[in-house]
C-alpha cells in the first residue's frame, strides 16, 4: 500500500516539472483532487489520487502546458462522477480553474465515449478521435491515462485485461504512433501483449534472448557503423537503430501465417534495424560500397529505392548485412539523406500516410501534410509552456470524412458533407429505402440535412415504403449511397413493369 511519503514525492515531482509561476495553481488542483477522491480506491487498493498524480506527471513529461497538466490531474472525475452529477462537477472546475481546463475535460469525455463503442471497427474509432480533435491535448492526456493503467494492469480481471489490451492494440497504440510517441506505443503494446497473450510473449522473448537481441548488441552495431563511416566521410552521419518490439514480431508472424508462409522469427529480417542519415545522396552509395566490402550482404534483401523510388516517394538504400565480428544475425540497414528521412517520416511515404491511405502504392501527395504540421505544433508547445498557461495544439486530421453516432453509440464513417440519407444507407439499404426523416441530436431534420462529426442520428422509417425517390440523387454525397438508390430505382421499375403486365393479362 502506498504511504504519505509516496504521495508527497509525486506532488513534489509534479511541482518541479511545471513552470514556477504556475506552481500555486497546480497545488490548488492537487488539494482539490485530494478532497474529491477522499475514500476512493482503485482495484489495487491504493487511493485514487495516486493514479491522478501519476497521470499528471506523465502529462508534464510530455511537456504539455499547465492547463493540460491540471486537466490530467482532474481527469478521474470523468469516471467517478459519470451521470447526472458530472456536469455539475465540471461546472465547479470551470469556475475554479477556468474554461480551458473545462473544455479539455469535455473533449476527453468525448474520447472516452468513442472508445466505449463496442460495435465500431477499431480503426474507425482511431480516425474519429483524430478527426474530432480540434485540439490534440486531450488525446495526449488520454494516452497518459492509458500508460499508467497499463503499468498497473496486473490488478485487473482476465476479462478487463482482454478489453484493455484490445483497445491498446487497436486504438491507443495507433494513436501514439500518429502523435510521434513511439516509446509510449512500445511500452503499452509490450505490456498489454505480456498480460493478454503471455505464452506468445514468453516464446518470442526467449527466441530473441537466444539470438542475443538486446540494447548491448544494438550499441555494438551503432559503434561499428560509426567507426566505418568515420573513415570515409569528413563529418559524422546520424546513426541510430531499434530492436523490433515483441508485439510487432507477433503481428509479423501472424501476417506470415495468413499468407501461408513459414512462421520463423529468424525469417523476419528487420528484428534489428539501423539507419544511417547522410548529408547528400552520393554519400549513401559510398557507404553502401563500404558495407559490401566489410560485411556479408544478402542481395535478395537489398534494394536501391534512391535510383528507383517507391510509387509513394519513399527513398533509401536498404541493405541486409551480417557483421561476423559482432554476430551472425542479419541486420537491416537503411541509408538515406536527411531530406529523404524527413519525407519518409512525415510525407506521403511515411508509415502513417500508408495507414491513412490504406494503400501500399499510394502516389506522392500533400494529403498527409498534417503529419508534419502536427508534430511541429507539438514541438512548439514544449517551448511556449514556460511562458503561457495554455498552449492549444490545433489539428485538422482526416478532414475528408465525418464520424456520426447511432443511438446505440456505433460510429459510422461518412464522406465530408454527407447527409442524413447517406447515414441511413450506410446503416442498411432497406433503412435508406424506407427513410422518411431523421432526428439529429434529438431534433427533427430532413433527409437532406448535412451532418458533422459527433452528432447522434436516428432514422425514422416508414413500413409502407419500399423504394427510394429519384430526387434523392440530387443531395446525397456518398458514391455507395447513389449506387444503392439507382439500384433501388431499377428494382422499382421492374416491379412496376411486372405489376402492369399482370394487370394487362387480367
Amino acid at each position: 500500500m502506498k504511504n504519505e511519503n509516496d504521495l508527497e514525492s509525486l506532488i513534489k515531482d509534479l511541482v518541479r516539472k511545471t513552470p514556477k509561476q504556475y506552481n500555486n495553481l497546480v497545488m490548488d488542483s492537487v488539494s482539490w483532487i485530494q478532497k474529491f477522491h477522499a475514500g476512493h480506491r482503485r482495484l489495487s487498493g491504493e487511493n485514487y489520487v495516486f493514479h491522478a498524480l501519476r497521470v499528471a506527471n506523465i502529462a508534464a513529461d510530455f511537456n504539455l502546458d499547465t492547463d493540460s497538466v491540471i486537466a490530467a490531474l482532474l481527469h478521474s472525475v470523468l469516471y467517478r462522477a459519470r451521470g447526472k452529477d458530472l456536469e455539475k462537477i465540471l461546472n465547479k472546475i470551470d469556475n475554479i480553474f477556468g474554461g480551458d481546463v473545462y473544455k479539455l475535460l469535455k473533449m476527453l469525455e468525448k474520447i472516452n465515449e468513442g472508445t466505449d463503442s463496442e460495435e465500431t471497427d477499431r480503426e474507425i474509432i482511431t480516425r474519429y478521435i483524430l478527426n474530432n480533435a480540434e485540439d490534440i491535448r486531450p488525446i495526449l492526456i488520454k494516452l497518459a491515462d492509458v500508460l499508467d493503467d497499463v503499468r498497473h494492469i496486473e490488478y485487473l480481471s482476465d476479462e478487463q485485461i482482454k478489453t484493455k489490451a484490445t483497445k491498446v492494440f487497436d486504438i491507443y497504440g495507433p494513436l501514439a504512433s500518429y502523435l510521434n510517441l513511439e516509446e509510449v506505443r512500445k511500452e503499452i503494446e509490450e505490456t498489454a501483449f505480456k498480460y493478454r497473450r503471455n505464452e506468445d510473449y514468453e516464446f518470442i522473448k526467449q527466441k530473441m534472448e537466444d539470438e542475443g537481441l538486446n540494447e548491448e548488441l544494438l550499441n555494438k552495431y551503432i559503434e561499428k557503423l560509426d567507426m566505418l563511416t568515420s573513415n570515409i566521410l569528413d563529418y559524422k552521419p546520424k546513426i541510430f537503430g531499434r530492436i523490433k518490439n515483441k508485439y510487432s514480431v507477433y503481428k509479423k508472424l501472424k501476417k506470415m501465417e495468413n499468407e501461408g508462409r513459414n512462421t520463423k522469427i529468424s525469417d523476419i529480417n528487420d528484428r534489428l534495424a539501423l539507419s544511417i542519415i547522410t548529408q547528400d545522396k552520393e554519400d549513401c552509395f559510398l557507404i553502401k560500397m563500404l558495407l559490401e566490402e566489410k560485411a556479408y550482404i544478402d542481395e535478395r534483401e537489398t534494394d536501391d529505392y534512391i535510383t528507383n523510388p517507391k510509387p509513394n516517394g519513399f527513398q533509401a538504400l536498404q541493405v541486409s548485412a551480417i557483421f561476423e565480428d559482432i554476430s551472425y544475425l542479419f541486420v537491416e540497414i537503411q541509408i538515406l539523406t536527411y531530406r529523404m528521412y524527413y519525407i519518409n517520416k512525415y510525407g506521403p511515404a511515411s508509415h502513417l500516410a500508408y495507414k491513412a491511405s490504406k494503400s501500399r502504392f499510394a502516389t506522392p501527395t500533400n494529403s498527409y501534410d498534417w503529419l508534419k504540421q502536427l508534430h511541429r505544433k507539438i514541438m512548439r508547445s514544449k517551448y511556449l509552456r514556460k511562458q503561457v498557461r495554455s498552449v492549444p495544439i490545433k489539428a485538422d486530421i482526416f478532414n475528408e470524412n465525418i464520424y456520426i453516432f447511432t443511438p446505440k453509440d456505433k460510429i459510422i464513417e461518412l464522406p465530408k458533407n454527407a447527409t442524413a440519407l447517406d447515414f441511413a444507407y450506410r446503416i442498411h439499404t432497406n433503412v435508406g429505402h424506407r427513410a422518411t426523416y431523421a432526428e439529429v441530436d434529438g431534433k427533427t431534420q430532413g433527409l437532406d440535412a448535412v451532418l458533422r462529426t459527433g452528432q447522434v442520428v436516428k432514422i425514422i422509417p416508414s413500413e409502407e415504403k419500399k423504394y427510394p425517390k429519384k430526387e434523392w440523387l440530387e443531395f446525397v454525397v456518398s458514391p455507395s449511397t447513389k449506387d444503392k438508390i439507382r439500384r433501388g430505382l431499377r428494382e422499382k421499375m421492374v416491379a412496376y413493369t411486372s405489376n402492369s403486365s399482370s394487370s394487362t393479362k387480367l
